[in-house]
């Protein structure tokens, strides 16, 4: 008998856990629009009928029937409907053992074309109240995600981040608030602002501050569509001084206010 070991899927530190944030099957309309400047997550959508168009740095996009968009985390774009899009979509990181989002790496939007009755077999599973069904489904996303990647020939190598940007990300995870500053993050990191700042932006792409204010309004937005909490307490909970300036930020964010979006996002499940 002849056995060949491939080691390097062996080794525990190799893997990657694909963590799903947020989902929904959604009907969308004009009112799904907005700009996100480094969002905190990677997009997945399952277009299942109608279109929309997301437009990045590399230029504008159709969102079409009968394919599956990745829109990576970092990558900053802008998106809207003219008329009417089904989706099935989810919010996910890639995590690989170091602790890093690995889907951060990619600097464009990947998109393949799918079969229909494909994505209608993921519609009736997101559907379903089983858990076979759901894990099938979280199977199926995950293979989806690692085949695309493959397909585009991406690696995901994790990140080489610098001693003071791993020091600050770790920081701004478990101390996040709206409040955070600049200032605060470099002495608890033990470098000065300066230092901090150019390291930051070089190895992220955006600065401290946009960072955490991304973190704060993907928290916010999860907040809103997950629970019933009121803007008071929601805004208290993440660091703003009032709810009134959270509603401001969260509208420049979102191009709405925080209880409009809470209403407009809130689809119904099919």
């Amino acid at each position: 008998m002849l056995i060949t070991h491939n080691r390097a899927l062996d080794r525990r530190e190799e893997t990657a856990s694909l963590q799903l944030l947020a989902s929904g099957n959604a009907l969308c309309d004009n009112k799904w629009c907005a700009t996100e400047p480094s969002p905190p997550y990677t997009r997945l959508y399952y277009i299942a009928e109608g279109e929309a168009f997301v437009k990045t740095a590399h230029g504008a996009l159709t969102l079409k029937a009968g394919h599956l968009y990745l829109l990576p985390a970092g990558c900053a774009f802008s998106y809207h409907c003219d008329t009417q899009m089904r989706q099935l979509y989810f919010h996910v990181n890639l995590l690989g053992s170091e602790g890093y989002d690995l889907l951060r790496s990619i600097s464009r939007v990947l998109y393949t074309p799918l079969d229909d009755d494909y994505i209608r077999e993921l519609l009736a599973l997101y559907a379903a109240d089983s858990r076979a069904e759901l894990l099938y489904l979280r199977a199926l996303v995950k293979r989806d995600v690692m085949a695309l990647l493959c397909r585009e020939g991406i690696t995901l190598e994790a990140p080489a981040y610098s001693a003071c940007v791993t020091k600050a990300l770790h920081f701004i995870e478990e101390n996040l608030s709206a409040s955070l500053s600049l200032k605060t993050v470099a002495e608890c990191t033990f470098v000065s602002p300066h230092t901090l700042t150019h390291k930051f932006k070089q190895e992220m792409g955006t600065s401290v501050g946009q960072y955490i204010e991304g973190l704060v309004l993907f928290k916010a937005e999860q907040l809103l569509l997950s629970t019933d909490l009121p803007l008071s307490q929601i805004s208290e909970q993440l660091g703003f001084y009032d709810q009134f300036y959270f509603s401001r930020r969260f509208k420049e964010h979102f191009s709405v206010p925080p209880l409009v979006y809470r209403k407009n996002h809130r689809f119904t499940e099919v």
